[in-house]
């Protein structure tokens, strides 16, 4: 029964309570219900605390710690302590889950076991225009090679089985801005862990001015030349290498292989609850012509 398998949600927050609101509503609306939601807080002085504990007295799934940490991922730690979940993840505070993201992940899960690493595609909503900008990423199959040339995974579709962090442990703090990136190349180099791609779209990911990566631009550069140079001497087997596509939604274009979408029948949920059309235009390369409803909105 998929019911048999429990999520443990964690959110690091720190003085960002304009966007618990939204969050709470997110992963409370899930059509798989079996998983706990632990917010780590940091010592927030913004009202954070008020709205966490409002939300935590609606919903007995709600666990709550406040104290000061080392940043991000000494939070998240924190909070990989505290799951019980099979399957465990991690949400920031402006990121969105649809409601069959977790859904999703517990069939993928049910098939493949918990020593895997899950991942979908993802939903990019860029805050810093005049109207809100919109991307879908398309990730291939993970692979070192993939990795190492500076490809990422859309974090908030990650999902960890508990068997990977028993293998692999949890986020390195020295790193502030990439751990995550830094895990997923240890799993693989490290411990051989094998990832899963679940052809859905999982996650919203909003992009703003006030986001660590788009303020330490610097900072996550550097980051990113240590992970590469920690890893690039581990033996790999390359292979063939598949970049991401990005759909331009606001252009109402994008490039995309049509077999992907249609024989995998990938996107059967999003593509249903949001009404995208997609018609396809005969030139040199594949162009489809895509509408979006304005419900997506919603999820901000």
């Amino acid at each position: 029964m998929l019911e048999a398998i429990k999520i443990s949600i964690i959110t690091p927050n720190y003085n960002n309570c304009k966007f618990l609101t939204g969050l709470f509503q997110s992963v409370q609306s899930q059509t798989y219900q079996n998983f706990e939601h632990i917010i780590i807080d940091g010592g927030s002085t913004d009202g954070s605390c008020e709205v966490i504990l409002a939300y935590q007295k609606k919903y007995t799934n709600i666990i709550y710690l406040s104290e000061k940490d080392d940043g991000m991922y000494d939070a998240i730690n924190k909070g990989l302590n505290m799951a019980t979940g099979e399957i465990i993840c991690y949400l920031n505070t402006d990121d969105r889950f649809f409601n069959w993201t977790l859904h999703e992940v517990v069939k993928s899960a049910q098939v493949f076991g918990l020593d895997r690493i899950y991942y979908g595609d993802l939903m990019q909503v860029f805050h810093n225009c005049v109207e809100p900008y919109y991307y879908i990423r398309i990730f291939p199959k993970v692979s070192i090679d993939y990795l190492l040339k500076g490809n990422t995974l859309g974090q908030p579709t990650v999902f960890l089985g508990k068997d990977v962090l028993n293998k692999a442990g949890y986020f390195d703090r020295s790193f502030k801005f990439l751990a995550d990136c830094e895990y997923w190349l240890r799993s693989l180099a490290k411990y051989h862990i094998s990832f899963v791609k679940i052809n859905e779209v999982l996650a919203l990911e909003n992009n703003h001015e006030s986001t660590l990566r788009s303020k330490y631009l610097a900072e996550v550069a550097i980051e990113k030349d240590k992970i590469i140079s920690l890893y690039k001497n581990y033996e790999y087997v390359l292979t063939k290498f598949y970049i991401f596509s990005r759909i331009n939604i606001k252009k109402y274009w994008f490039y995309l292989s049509l077999k992907k979408i249609i024989l995998t029948k990938s996107w059967s949920n999003f593509l249903l609850n949001y009404k995208i059309s997609l018609k396809l235009r005969k030139k040199n390369n594949l162009k489809i012509t895509l509408s979006v409803d304005k419900s997506i909105t919603k999820l901000f």
